[in-house]
């Protein structure tokens, strides 16, 4: 995401991010355009800002009592940390992600707080969630003495990035941070993962998303994760480096020219930096970073009267690169197409990969390429998908700008057109101004409906010693590979 225009002072200060645009020095500029243009049009748009507050120390310590609490509701807790976090500096972006509360509502709160001071935290101004009932009742369960839990003690739950944890796990993690106060958080996750056998498919540990989950118990209040350690930071800005790849004349080409055309899977730093630089330079969206598992790809074909890539030669023309990464949460047309519901969905995402990022070089000229590539690679990520991830993905899903492309390559690849997506922001005002985007999907087989909407058979594992790809303590899904 893009960092802040400037850190919180406590003089005149504007803070907002934008998760419309590509470039992060662009998006700020991006956004103050947009609102002189509206402005010149008679209609002026607000930007979201962070008014600067104070507070007296009696104020604060009700403040920290109550972000503290495990008896004074969600609401009150969250609203709490969000202004002791505007009181420390901390910019919006970074409270919506650690509190994960929309902006607008950061806004507001602080807003509230610095007319109304504490007594802004008095009235809740809507209901509870559903979620939020239930984290409500757990921490209420684990307060009370143990005689007095209750039946629902040990099967009541609580989801965290799809893991349901009972009152009996979130009790035992409570006492793995009381018990080791000096230990990492990543020491932390690694042994919550043993305890509780929390393994991907091929057997690796699950840390980095438990440590995702720890942060949103901590912020429930559920668990007291140990503060993290702060390093005197040693970072210089990077300066420009020159480009990997020299421009070259643009030339017409035929496919045949290419054969046989190899994807080359990224596994060693030089190729990775290789990709990124690519990305960064000539693809629109210019981020080369991607989020959760993928494969990346380099993309080389034969020159004429040269050897294949496989060979080592150096003959190997680089014609572009492509990425796949996970599928995106929720889709209108995706879903209506699939035809699951939103439990069979949870369960068999992991199943449907996106492609995230496809290029050509731009001096590559070359007709029918890309629909050749797109037809080609759909084989190979199935296989390197189950060899990598240990899960065989059934279904493709990529996105194409409306604005900028016509899709034309995946339609030639038999790719099908599912409808446009309804645009997403962080800011619910500055959805109307997201290019929408055309879903294309492709099918890798032809069951694929049935293994989506497969309903998913459960059962519990008691026993916390368990070899890995077990779940000890929760219901896991058993469904074949």
């Amino acid at each position: 995401m893009p960092k802040p225009m400037e850190r919180f002072t406590w003089g005149w200060s504007i803070r907002f991010f934008d998760t419309t645009s590509a470039t992060k020095k662009g998006n700020i500029l991006h956004l103050w355009l947009e609102q002189r243009k509206d402005s010149s049009e008679g209609k002026p748009r607000s930007i979201l800002r962070l008014p600067c507050i104070h507070c007296s120390s009696e104020q604060k310590n009700e403040l920290e009592m109550t972000a503290k609490s495990r008896t004074l509701g969600i609401w009150r807790i969250k609203r709490a940390k969000v202004i002791l976090g505007a009181l420390d500096g901390k910019t919006l972006e970074r409270l919506v992600l650690d509190v994960r509360v929309p902006p607008e509502t950061i806004v507001k709160c602080v807003e509230a707080f610095s007319k109304q001071g504490t007594t802004s935290l008095q009235n809740p101004t809507r209901r509870p969630t559903q979620r939020e009932t239930r984290v409500e009742k757990m921490l209420e369960m684990l307060e009370k003495p143990s005689k007095q839990k209750g039946r629902d003690w040990r099967d009541f739950t609580v989801r965290y990035i799809g893991i349901d944890f009972t009152g009996p796990m979130i009790k035992s993690i409570r006492a793995l941070t009381i018990d080791r106060p000096g230990v990492t958080r990543i020491e932390l996750s690694q042994t919550i993962c043993r305890k509780f056998g929390f393994y991907s498919p091929v057997g690796k540990l699950k840390d980095k998303t438990v440590i995702d989950i720890m942060k949103r118990m901590d912020m429930d209040n559920l668990i007291r994760l140990p503060k993290v350690k702060h390093y005197k930071s040693h970072y210089r800005k990077k300066k420009p480096q020159p480009p990997l790849l020299d421009e070259q004349e643009t030339q017409l080409w035929r496919h045949k020219d290419f054969e046989p055309l190899t994807f080359v899977l990224i596994r060693e730093p030089k190729q990775q930096h290789l990709w990124n630089d690519m990305m960064s330079r000539h693809h629109y969206l210019k981020k080369p970073r991607l989020f959760g598992p993928q494969l990346r790809y380099l993309i080389r074909g034969t020159n004429p009267g040269g050897e294949s890539e496989d060979s080592g030669s150096e003959d190997c023309k680089l014609l572009g690169a492509i990425s796949f990464s996970p599928a995106a949460w929720h889709l209108a047309g995706r879903d209506a197409f699939i035809g699951w519901d939103d439990h069979q969905r949870e369960k068999h995402l992991n199943r449907i990969i996106g492609n995230s990022r496809f290029l050509i070089l731009p001096w590559i000229k070359c007709p029918n390429l890309a629909s050749m590539i797109l037809g080609r690679i759909a084989r190979r990520v199935t296989s390197d998908w189950k060899a990598t991830y240990g899960i065989k993905p059934v279904l493709l899903e990529t996105f194409v700008q409306q604005d900028r492309f016509l899709g034309t390559c995946y339609r030639a690849a038999n790719w099908i057109e599912m409808g446009r997506t309804g645009g997403y922001s962080y800011f619910s005002s500055q959805k109307k101004n997201i290019a929408p985007k055309t879903i294309f999907l492709y099918p890798l087989c032809k069951n694929f409906r049935e293994i989506l909407c497969r309903p998913p058979t459960f059962r519990r594992i008691l026993n916390s010693s368990e070899p890995p790809g077990e779940t000890a303590g929760v219901e896991h899904l058993n469904t074949p590979s």
